[in-house]
């Protein structure tokens, strides 16, 4: 093989994905492997290093690389298995990466990793919900759609269906929180909104340590507000009502307006008509 055409795969993101799909994997392996019989011969090894890192597990750095991580490392699916086997041992917080501890999301499938159809990420099944939708959406994503209004199916056009019952507890003062009012600092740990103000302030993710993804920062900021259904206006998320009876955004005031003018009583969600617990309805 040409010299210059392996130089050109690893000046343009390279990645084992894009070699073994040109079909030149196995020559840049034979190449490696002729590189490290007379690597005493070479005036530098930093040409081989790259080679290696690039094409070995950034773990045990034995193995060829199986599966390659967003954040650029590469492990062997030996190294892979043992790290979803101890994460499930451990009930660890997080799925990180072996390398950089960011959580993980990979560029290819792969064992417990699902493909979200709105960010394109394969994450580990940790970072959906378990009720299923039509199509696979990660948590940071319902997020970031609800929040922003949406809540049609990227993939079918059709709405999704949640289960408003479900309870999830916020991963720093453990209140009970819906779908609704789950708040994502990564893309798996939910929070109040109290507690997601801490976290956007300090700019990480209590639970795992984390820091906030810098290209999704300016948008979790944004949803700190949202669009009221019946007034149209745009408030902090700590002016509306909490419930679980549907999906339409009511601001305190026009709870409390409307239900008056309409005679319908503020013990009902102007939204669906539904009973509200009031006590509850009005915790942020």
């Amino acid at each position: 093989m040409n010299l210059m055409v392996i130089l050109e795969a690893f000046s343009n993101n390279f990645s084992v994905e894009k070699v073994k799909k040109a079909g030149k994997y196995e020559e840049i392996m034979g190449l490696v492997k002729e590189l490290e019989k007379v690597k005493f011969l070479l005036p530098s090894n930093e040409f081989l290093q790259v080679l290696r890192k690039n094409l070995f597990c950034g773990y045990c750095l034995e193995n060829p690389i199986d599966v390659q991580s967003k954040c650029g490392h590469g492990f062997c699916v030996k190294c892979m298995e043992q790290a979803q086997s101890d994460f499930i041992d451990s009930k660890s917080k997080n799925v990180a990466c072996l390398v950089c501890d960011h959580q993980l999301a990979l560029l290819a499938p792969f064992q417990g990793y699902t493909e979200c159809t709105q960010c394109g990420n394969f994450l580990h099944e940790s970072f959906f919900y378990q009720d299923p939708l039509c199509h696979p959406i990660c948590k940071m994503c319902v997020y970031t759609k609800t929040s922003g209004g949406s809540f049609t199916c990227t993939v079918c056009d059709k709405k999704l269906k949640f289960d408003l019952d479900s309870n999830y507890p916020c991963s720093l003062c453990c209140k009970n929180l819906s779908i609704f009012t789950s708040n994502f600092l990564c893309r798996s740990h939910a929070y109040c909104f109290n507690c997601y103000k801490a976290g956007l302030s300090e700019g990480r993710c209590f639970s795992c340590d984390s820091e906030i993804d810098s290209e999704l920062k300016p948008e979790l900021i944004s949803l700190l507000s949202a669009k009221c259904s019946l007034c149209k206006n745009i408030k902090e998320k700590s002016l509306f009502i909490n419930k679980k009876c549907c999906v339409k955004r009511i601001c305190v005031a026009c709870q409390v307006k409307v239900g008056i003018e309409k005679k319908f009583g503020v013990e009902k969600c102007m939204g669906c008509q539904s009973k509200l617990n009031l006590n509850s309805s009005l915790e942020i």
